[in-house]
């Protein structure tokens, strides 16, 4: 699966691979 990328408020980014 790819990766997904999670913005929070602009400011944290979270990057979710599976």
């Amino acid at each position: 699966m790819p990766c997904v990328w999670y913005e929070k408020m602009h400011a944290v980014m979270l990057i979710l691979c599976f």
